[in-house]
C-alpha cells in the first residue's frame, strides 16, 4: 500500500480521553532515550533542516510479546482498529510503543523535523501512526521508500550500511504534513520515510506507533 490513509476519530472518544489521561498519570512509566532513534543509525547528523532530540519512550509489544502492564488498552485498541480496517491486527501486531516529545531550546525552523527514518527495512508491514493529543510538531511524510531488495543484495542484512550507518536517500522529497490531532491515525507502509518533529506550542505531543505485518504471523 503505496497510499497514505488519515482517518480521524479512529476510535470511540471515550477510549481517546482513556489513553490521554492514562499518559498524562503519575503512575504511567516512561522511559528516557536520548534520540528518537539509535545514535548513528542514519547518516543525516549535522544536515540542514534535520536535527534530533532527547525522548520518552514506553513500549506495549515487542516482537509480537507484550511488555508492559498497560497492553489491555492497546487490545482496546485493537477491536476498534479491526472495524475501520477490515484486518485482525491482533494476528499481525510486532510492535507497539508511545512516544513523548516535548519543546526543545533547538532554534530549528518550522520546516525542520527529526532524522528521517523507516520503521522497518523490509517490505510487507504497516506502520499506524495515533495521535493520543492535540498539538504541534507535525509529522513528515516523504515519497521515499526503502529499496526492498536490499535484503537480498547485501546478504540478509536487512539494510545496506557503511561505517555502521544505514545508507539513505541524500534527498527526501516531501509528500505532505500531517498536524496531530487527537484521535486521528496515520496508516502508511513501514518502509516509506517519515520523521517527527518537536512541537513549539503545546508543551507536550503524545503518539502511539503501532507496526504491523501485512500477513497473519500467528
Amino acid at each position: 500500500m503505496n497510499d497514505i490513509q488519515v482517518i480521524e476519530n479512529f476510535i470511540p472518544k471515550e477510549l481517546q480521553d482513556e489513553i490521554e489521561n492514562l499518559v498524562n498519570s503519575d503512575i504511567f512509566e516512561w522511559k528516557l532515550y536520548s534520540g528518537t532513534l539509535r545514535k548513528g543509525l542514519y547518516d543525516y547528523e549535522n544536515k540542514i533542516g534535520i536535527y534530533d532530540t532527547w525522548q520518552l519512550s514506553h513500549i506495549f509489544f515487542y516482537d509480537g510479546h507484550p511488555v508492559s502492564k498497560y497492553t489491555n488498552i492497546i487490545t482496546s485498541m485493537l477491536y476498534h482498529i479491526k472495524n475501520h480496517t477490515g484486518n485482525d491486527y491482533r494476528k499481525r501486531l510486532m510492535k507497539v510503543k508511545t512516544n513523548l516529545l516535548f519543546p526543545t531550546n533547538l532554534n530549528m525552523d518550522d520546516n525542520s523535523c527529526h532524522i528521517p527514518h523507516v520503521d522497518v527495512h523490509l517490505d510487507g508491514c504497516e506502520t499506524i501512526l495515533y495521535y493520543i493529543n492535540d498539538s504541534d510538531g507535525d509529522t513528515f511524510l516523504f515519497d521515499e521508500f526503502v529499496d526492498p531488495h536490499f535484503d537480498k543484495k547485501f546478504g540478509g542484512t536487512h539494510y545496506k550500511y557503511e561505517n555502521d550507518k544505514a545508507i539513505a536517500p541524500n534527498k527526501m522529497t516531501l509528500n505532505r504534513r500531517i498536524t496531530p490531532k487527537k484521535g486521528t491515525a496515520i496508516i502508511f507502509d513501514s518502509n516509506r520515510y517519515h520523521a517527527s518533529s518537536s512541537p513549539k506550542i503545546t508543551d507536550r505531543r503524545f503518539v502511539i506507533n503501532f507496526v504491523f505485518s501485512k500477513n497473519d504471523l500467528i
